[in-house]
């Protein structure tokens, strides 16, 4: 009975978000009433142009090629993010209920209990490590969107979503790691695919050391994917103990945590190469600054 309320609630948190999701990310066009064009005189090209201009005035936002390339930057920004703010939402719900309703931290110092408490944790950190990457992509690049802009989020979610569902859980969870780094693998690829050089202006090494982090994160997801499939074969085969579970979800947990400090890394050199304001350790407390010194001594 656990099982199946665990499955209905999770389930219940998935449509809400995608309708949810759908209903916010719909940008619906409103229909002005127009009127039926006067009765003019055949051949009165004053009529016909006056048609026109009531035409083009009764639109909204006439399209041009300026307006079309602000729309999509516009939508790829908001369309990427209320999708994911969604998605997220619902895994972390699904983990949050799957924690209460099974009660995995019931015995506190069994194997168990360290083997569902090292799964949730790299499934939080799964849910961070997404949300930031797609912050950091909506910030530094734009392109046309295509049908994989709008599958990716939801293949991601998919797998976020059954990694939740799973917490505790041994193959399945396992499988369900594996699918999200393939799609993770994918991702990062069609991210590196579709970043141009234009897209930083005339700075061409600041875009070879995009292409250069964004690969790195990508073996990282290829490792995290082989060591996934062979703990679900593991698993399968009921040959892999507790301890070994608990390592291997630390291990991947650890690959994690160097694909957010990779991204990180790449976000505070984008943003020194623009010369933007970020946070910094204040070190002026520590100890005073050359020129502090030279301003003391003058």
């Amino acid at each position: 009975m656990a099982s199946e309320s665990k499955w209905c609630a999770a389930g219940f948190a998935l449509l809400a978000g995608v309708f949810l999701g759908a209903t916010l990310a719909r940008q619906r066009g409103r229909e002005m009433p127009t009127g039926s064009p006067p009765v003019l005189a055949v051949g009165s090209r004053r009529g016909i142009d006056a048609g026109s201009e009531n035409a083009v005035s009764a639109a909204l936002e006439p399209l041009t090629e300026k307006r079309l390339k602000e729309r999509v930057a516009e939508i790829f920004s908001v369309g990427y993010l209320t999708l994911m703010a969604i998605i997220q939402g619902a895994a972390f719900a699904a983990l949050f209920l799957t924690i209460q309703q099974e009660r995995l931290f019931a015995d506190r110092w069994s194997l168990h209990a360290c083997l569902a408490l090292s799964q949730s944790l790299a499934t939080g950190l799964t849910v961070v490590i997404v949300t930031h990457e797609y912050l950091m992509l909506t910030v530094a690049v734009r392109w046309v969107p295509t049908i994989f802009d709008t599958l990716i989020p939801y293949l991601l979610g998919f797998g976020e979503i059954w990694m939740a569902i799973a917490t505790g859980q041994r193959t399945s969870w396992w499988a369900a790691l594996a699918t999200l780094c393939a799609v993770a693998v994918f991702a990062f690829w069609h991210t590196r695919a579709r970043t141009v050089p234009g897209a930083f202006s005339d700075k061409h090494t600041l875009y070879k050391r995009n292409r250069s982090y964004i690969m790195t994160q990508i073996a990282l997801c290829s490792a995290m994917l082989l060591v996934s499939i062979a703990a679900a074969l593991l698993n399968s085969r009921r040959v892999c103990p507790d301890p070994l579970n608990i390592g291997m979800t630390l291990g991947v947990t650890l690959m994690g945590v160097c694909i957010i400090i990779l991204g990180t890394l790449n976000q505070n050199k984008l943003y020194d190469e623009y010369g933007l304001p970020r946070l910094r350790w204040p070190r002026s407390l520590h100890r005073p600054t050359r020129s502090a010194q030279n301003c003391e001594g003058s």
